[in-house]
């Protein structure tokens, strides 16, 4: 589904993140790395990071068509953590990621050394849906086509592969106000492991109201 013929984006490679929204707690860290941005916890317990960009997203019009697209460069994976990128502003803490919030994207969640799961994500103020795509990949592109208040579509293209449409939602989606046009997040879930997420570029569109 293409955009009408006036449409809004934002688009970045990390170069400065003096226009991001910046939140650490414990030992988390935000900074630049040769591959992008960089948003770790350290091996402190409870620590989290959280890295957002707002600008564009201002009203529940402009949202219920748009589409979000990042590239992953690395992930770190700690024994335990949660982990976010997609479009939203979510509730992140040294303990937790809360994915209950006006949101879609892509989740990672480890816990206790196990299996690392990541997910198709959308919500809105009140329920997710998740659909489980297999383990994460330390490289890979990410892509998510909403195209309308009913329909989200969540790709995925492995290093050196094609995408690959890894889930279709049609549930709980959310209305797009107080959102982050880009959304990072990673938290270690109280228990003092390392994990990082570095982010080599990223951008968001959306149909502009005129």
């Amino acid at each position: 589904v293409g955009f009408a013929d006036k449409y809004v984006d934002i688009t970045t490679v990390f170069e400065d993140l003096t226009r991001f929204t910046q939140a650490t707690t414990g030992s988390g860290v935000i900074g630049l790395s040769l591959s992008g941005a960089s948003i770790s916890t350290l091996a402190t317990a409870t620590s989290s990071s959280k890295l957002g960009c707002s600008q564009l997203v201002t009203n529940t019009a402009v949202k219920s068509v748009s589409r979000f697209f990042c590239s992953i460069h690395g992930i770190t994976q700690g024994s335990d953590y949660n982990m976010f990128w997609g479009n939203g502003y979510l509730s992140v803490s040294g303990s937790s990621i809360n994915y209950i919030g006006d949101q879609y994207g892509f989740k990672s969640v480890r816990t206790g050394s196990g299996t690392v799961v990541i997910s198709a994500t959308n919500s809105n103020a009140t329920s997710e849906t998740s659909t489980s795509i297999g383990e994460t990949d330390e490289t890979a592109n990410y892509f998510i086509d909403r195209q309308s208040t009913s329909s989200i579509k969540f790709y995925r293209q492995p290093s050196d592969a094609v995408y690959v449409l890894e889930a279709t939602q049609t549930t709980n989606i959310g209305v797009g106000t107080n959102s982050n046009a880009l959304d990072f997040a990673v938290s270690n879930t109280g228990v003092a492991s390392n994990s990082r997420m570095i982010i080599g570029s990223a951008s968001y569109q959306q149909e502009a109201v005129v």
